[in-house]
């Protein structure tokens, strides 16, 4: 009878019908192309790429694999078998081993090296491939009696007559599969699998040729868990276990309903110590126990492992891709996936000593929503494991920094919504020295600094082809299928200079360099826990300002309505801050006055005013932000960047400043009262006299606003003359609040002496004649006033002229233009808002005249300057 075709399962070539290793490669074969779980393809450099670290054996190790092979092949014609005789290798490198906890007394131990094949007294062989393994690995052959509470429910089921196998590995991690063939003891025989020591299943493939096959991933390293151990089990016996009795399947907790499976089997019917599904494809083994599960799943936990099931399946077909994409991501029932769930697993990880993935069960719960990203993740560290030696490239470095990285982008390629996931998962996490995570330095991993994750979205960003790229998705793809380190100088440095696109990326804006077609997510879009933050409580009387919990020494409190940060950038990082004013974050909602962000010469940054554009400053020089308040934006997102060398990001959080020279323009004048006897006013003419409003322009050329010694926390202003008013008085303050800042004047004309020397009557009249006053007439009255004050003001006296003008200006909105930035800006603060004039004067032209009390209303424009840029009003224009 014709034997079937064989064909090697790494590379594909047909082979000799009893040949166990590949001549084109090494690698050990299967049946069918792909079949045989061999770890990937030849390991090839990526164009442009370094190679990985990992070393091939040397070629007499291949020849003697080969040798090996040959002599087994030689066996089944009847030729004496000779093989590596016991105690050639110690494993672990010299290190003792521990037994496995369901392991009892050892039998026989066989070194194997990779290449060759050894078997023990009882028929069993293990094949090691050549060609990959790291130089110096060693694991042996070990054979087992049943022991522990494991091993005695193994022998209560199928009997004493037992014999359990592990490949014992060194303290080295290896690459690929080998392969492990046990002689079946009948056509009934199954192989079971014991997982960790105690979770048990029986694979479903019957005996080939009186055997059974198992391809154990060639492990090793420290950490939890323990290797597999490899049984033949009496399938017969099943259906009997299958009945009721004391070791049935452990009954549903009271209440908990019917279980609602949705496609997966159930592969522990006849085992008590643990519960497990798997797929149809028998690729996906989910080991767990139902009474560990939460309440909150009791009712539906098959569901959902089965959910988790098909979550696994799905990560894997996409990124197998049909052959396309990761080579090694091709699973089947040869070469199954392992995951163990329980409530002790407080963090998901991968080991590479055993090969399997562990999760707790908060990730089954919420598989459908963003806990699938957690399983993506470690699916990848599973592929990367094919061609990575994973205990020399996970301890630290950049090499560790890759591998954590390329997870993370697996993640992503599956499905980049798992961006968003990062970031509300290690966007507010800091690093041993309290610092967000963005500000550290890449290319490199620190153990217990799991913050350090959020590198992978600049990661991501620079996954692309074209302009500030680091590495293509071709390029990534086939250093992980080769098992190389491909993030060379050139490529590190792109990454570096990615910096400051990451930092716009993270204001919610698309970068101009990289991967500018990057998803935006939900949360670099609002002002979220990613950001430290400064931000204004009213509720906190005598320490109003608040700042994140976890701010470290960034933060210094200067004074109850002042504080710094100081934070340190590495290169190629970012600082992300956020200045709050009345924004509903953490529950504050009250507003205080006006705050402005003073940023010193240093870092580079982006700043982002609500939703408006964010704007690129190079950090040459100090720039002032703001203002932040219900008058101006409510919050400032800055994102400080480090796109070519380390940088201190240095901000000052203080009110905002408002002494100077207040100006303004007013508009839409309207007449709220006149009482002036024989007069009219004439709105459209007051217009054009409020254009530059000349009283503002009287007060602020005649002096300044300072800040009240009294209010230093800059809520109120005093007007200080610059020099004698004459016999007027003028009197004004600014009374700033959160939502409003009221200027108000007065100014005071008081009613000259009968036996002062008044100005000649003709002097007098011939004003009054200009102004329209003769005759009575006087509705010219504004223009009256601005004329005459200003010669009172300078001195004279005997003015037949008195009475009182105030004015009340409420400005409830407010710019400011940094002059650092913008050269010529006279006035950085532009307001808006509306006033209120009231005057109530008399005049003295021949004989005295009635009360003239006239009150309007208007639109303003304010404007704020320093100290001398407002001059007194020219008057030599309404005086012609």
């Amino acid at each position: 009878m014709n034997q079937p075709n064989r064909y090697c399962g790494n590379c594909g070539k047909p082979v000799g019908a009893q040949t166990r290793f590949c001549g084109y490669c090494g690698y050990p074969v299967g049946t069918t192309p792909g079949q045989l779980p061999t770890g990937g393809g030849q390991r090839t450099a990526v164009k442009g790429q370094t190679q990985g670290t990992k070393r091939r054996i040397p070629v007499i190790w291949a020849a003697l694999g080969g040798f090996v092979a040959l002599v087994v092949c030689l066996a089944g014609a009847g030729i004496v078998i000779w093989l590596l005789s016991a105690g050639t290798l110690q494993p672990g490198g010299g290190k003792s081993q521990i037994a496995p906890s369901a392991a009892g007394k050892a039998i026989e131990t066989l070194p194997v090296v990779p290449g060759a094949v050894v078997r023990d007294s009882r028929g069993a062989t293990l094949a090691m491939p050549a060609g990959n393994q790291p130089e110096g690995y060693q694991a042996s052959l070990v054979s087992y009696e049943p022991g522990g509470s494991t091993g005695k429910e193994l022998t209560k089921l199928f009997g004493n007559d037992l014999t359990l196998y592990s490949l014992t590995s060194s303290t080295m991690d290896g690459i690929g599969h080998s392969e492990l063939t046990l002689p079946a003891t009948s056509p009934d025989s199954r192989l079971g699998v014991l997982v960790d020591g105690s979770a048990l299943t029986i694979l479903p493939d019957p005996p080939v040729n009186g055997k059974l096959t198992a391809y154990p991933r060639v492990t090793g390293g420290g950490g939890p868990g323990e290797p597999n151990l490899y049984v033949v089990l009496d399938a017969k016996d099943l259906t009997e276990l299958s009945a009721p009795g004391p070791l049935k399947l452990a009954a549903p907790a009271p209440g908990s309903g019917k279980q609602t499976a949705t496609g997966g089997v159930s592969c522990s019917k006849w085992w008590h110590l643990n519960d497990c599904r798997t797929n149809a494809s028998k690729s996906v083994y989910v080991y767990y126990k139902r009474s560990d599960a939460p309440a909150s799943i009791q009712k539906n936990v098959d569901a959902k492992i089965d959910d988790l099931i098909a979550k696994t399946e799905d990560i894997f077909n996409t990124y197998y891709d049909q052959g396309n994409k990761f080579s090694q991501a091709n699973i089947s029932s040869n070469r199954y996936v392992t995951i163990r769930v329980s409530s002790s697993y407080k963090e998901p990880f991968y080991s590479y000593k055993t090969g399997n993935i562990y999760l707790g069960w908060g990730v089954v719960e919420n598989i459908a929503s963003g806990e699938f990203c957690t399983l993506a993740h470690e699916i990848m560290h599973w592929v990367q494991d094919e061609q990575y030696v994973m205990t020399t490239s996970a301890g630290s470095g950049s090499e560790s920094w890759w591998l954590e990285m390329s997870a993370m982008y697996g993640a992503y390629f599956y499905s980049p919504t798992c961006i968003e996931t990062t970031i509300t998962t290690y966007g507010a996490q800091t690093i041993k020295d309290k610092r967000r995570a963005y500000q550290a330095e890449p290319f490199t991993w620190a153990s217990g600094e799991d913050a350090r994750y959020i590198q992978g979205i600049q990661f991501y960003l620079g996954v692309c082809s074209g302009p500030g790229c680091a590495i293509s998705q071709a390029d990534l793809i086939s250093a992980v299928n080769a098992g190389s380190y491909p993030y060379d100088a050139a490529k590190q440095a792109a990454y570096v200079a990615l910096a400051k696109d990451t930092g716009l990326y993270m204001l919610g804006e698309p970068p101009t360099q990289g991967n500018t077609a990057a998803p935006i997510p939900p949360s670099y879009t609002t002002s979220g826990t990613l950001y430290e933050y400064i931000l204004y409580d009213s509720g906190r009387k005598t320490a109003p300002l608040q700042f994140s919990s976890d701010s470290g020494n960034q933060f210094k409190l200067i004074s109850p309505m002042k504080a710094s940060v100081i934070a340190n950038i590495e290169k190629g990082g970012e600082y992300p801050f956020f200045a709050g004013n009345g924004e509903a974050v953490n529950g504050i909602t009250k507003p205080t006055i006006p705050v402005m962000l003073r940023v010193a010469p240093g870092a580079a940054f982006w700043a982002k005013m609500d939703n408006q554009n964010a704007v690129f400053y190079d950090g040459t020089k100090e720039m002032l932000l703001g203002p932040i308040g219900k008058m101006g934006g409510t919050g400032v997102r800055v994102l400080a960047v480090a796109p070519a060398a380390p940088a201190t990001f240095n901000l000052t959080y203080e009110a905002a400043d408002l002494s100077g020279d207040w100006g303004a323009e007013g508009a839409n004048v309207t007449l709220i009262r006149n009482e002036c006897p024989d007069s009219k006013f004439d709105t459209a003419e007051a217009g054009n006299f409020f254009a530059e409003d000349k009283f503002m322009s009287l007060i602020s050329g005649n002096g300044t606003y300072l800040l009240d010694p009294a209010k230093p926390d800059g809520s109120h202003y005093i007007w200080q003359a610059a020099g004698e008013t004459g016999d007027a008085q003028i009197v004004s303050d600014i009374t700033v609040d959160a939502d409003k800042a009221t200027l108000k004047y007065k100014i005071h004309i008081p009613k000259p002496a009968p036996e002062s020397s008044a100005l000649p009557g003709a002097a007098l009249l011939g004003t009054a004649g200009t102004l329209g006053l003769a005759g009575k007439q006087r509705r010219n009255l504004l223009l009256a006033l601005l004329v005459l004050l200003p010669l009172l003001l300078a001195g004279c006296e005997g003015f037949a002229f008195w009475g009182d003008i105030q004015g009340t200006y409420t400005f409830d909105k407010m710019t400011y233009t940094d002059p650092g930035t913008n050269p010529g800006t006279t006035f950085p603060w532009a307001l808006s808002g509306k006033g209120e004039i009231d005057m109530a004067v008399s005049f003295d032209v021949g004989k005295e005249e009635p009360l003239c009390h006239t009150v309007i209303g208007l639109d303003l424009k304010g404007k704020i300057g320093p100290d001398g840029s407002i001059s007194p009003p020219d008057m030599s224009d309404e005086e012609e």
